[in-house]
């Protein structure tokens, strides 16, 4: 007793596993704790991995180890950065077009009576500056629910599957400006400096510059990635009916806005946020009945955390395959994944477009 193992269900034609097994060894290699594989199935899109718990760092940033574990995180992004740095060249590229298509979600959802030709004009500033950091291994979500603690002074990395090469502060962006995590914003820049000095001594070649001109890297990031955010959080409502996300849109909104008073050079883009339709403001019946009618045309996949109590793990690992699809109340009987969300948690709306099934066996 005592063990206990994560079963994932990804199938490969929604959500092939390659990537993650293939990321997710060279972290290893480089000393980045992530779960460990111990069975697979690619045909069948089943693997078997180890269990960093149910510690995340949301559960315990408001305790005294805030600062430690703060330290933990950037350390290991500081780690996957120098040691990740040439496999990264082999990732998909974060680069003008993947911003486009990630802005463009909150041009959909917030901004539906805007001209796209308009909006492009609009954000082309943004998109260019960002293409001219440096990149580097990006992790791409980054943040506190991503982040477990196995033991108190190990974290535990979790969803890389859709890691990037991309700007070297992305990710740094994503934890301290968390979406679901407040913090100082004087100590949100006293980490931004820290950790431009331990880049510009470490091993990757970074060019010299001020504070400030580092801090307009990380400042312009994270507003790419929050408007990102603010556009799903609304797609999440408005299209599949979960209200769950809106109550972090005031605190990702405050990103945006320090960002956009900060910048007079995208005047272009607070003008156009000024005229956003947010559902903090605009909270109305239609769109309960729009979600409501969209629903039926979505399809997700579910997270369901099953205890399988039926004795020591199956050798064959086509057997748990078999027994989990057979028991899972998520499993549509023709393979179909169904529209309903259920379970005790749900998928995180950054990541991939199909979330696999998540199982603990505990034997």
């Amino acid at each position: 007793g005592g063990r206990s193992w994560i079963v994932m269900d990804a199938p490969p034609e929604l959500e092939p596993c390659e990537p993650f097994v293939r990321i997710g060894e060279r972290m290893l290699e480089t000393g980045v704790n992530v779960p460990k594989i111990i069975a697979r199935d690619l045909e069948q899109g089943f693997l078997v991995l180890s269990d960093f718990g149910d510690v995340h760092y949301q559960d315990v940033l408001d305790g005294p180890d805030r600062e430690e574990l703060y330290d933990l995180a950037i350390s290991e992004i500081l780690k996957f950065q120098d040691g990740l740095a040439d496999f990264a060249e082999s990732l998909p590229e974060f680069d003008r077009a993947w911003q486009g298509k990630e802005l463009g979600i909150f041009r959909e959802w917030c901004l539906p009576g805007i001209d796209q030709a308009h909006y492009e004009q609009a954000v082309t500033p943004l998109v260019s500056a960002i293409e001219e950091i440096p990149k580097s291994f990006m992790h791409r979500d980054f943040h506190c629910r991503n982040l477990l603690l196995p033991s108190p002074d190990k974290i535990g990395v979790i969803d890389f599957q859709g890691a990037m090469l991309g700007p070297v502060t992305y990710d740094l962006v994503s934890l301290l400006r968390d979406c679901y995590v407040d913090n100082d914003e004087d100590w949100i820049e006293e980490e931004v400096s820290s950790f431009q000095q331990a880049l510009e001594q470490g091993s990757s070649p970074m060019p010299e510059m001020s504070d400030e001109d580092f801090l307009r890297w990380f400042d312009l990031t994270g507003l790419q990635r929050h408007l990102k955010c603010i556009g799903i959080f609304h797609r999440l409502k408005v299209r599949d009916g979960k209200d769950g996300y809106l109550a972090d849109v005031p605190r990702v909104r405050g990103y945006v806005e320090t960002v956009l008073e900060r910048y007079p050079e995208l005047s272009g883009i607070a003008d156009l946020y000024g005229q956003a339709e947010l559902l903090t403001q605009l909270f109305r019946e239609f769109v309960y009945l729009l979600g409501s009618l969209s629903h039926f045309a979505i399809h997700v996949q579910r997270i369901a955390d099953h205890k399988l109590r039926n004795g020591p793990f199956p050798h064959d690992i086509g057997q748990v395959v078999q027994a989990l699809r057979a028991i899972s109340p998520c499993h549509h009987p023709e393979g179909k994944s169904d529209p309903q969300l259920i379970g005790p948690s749900q998928p995180h709306p950054l990541g991939p477009v199909v979330d696999p099934k998540v199982y603990r066996h505990r034997p």
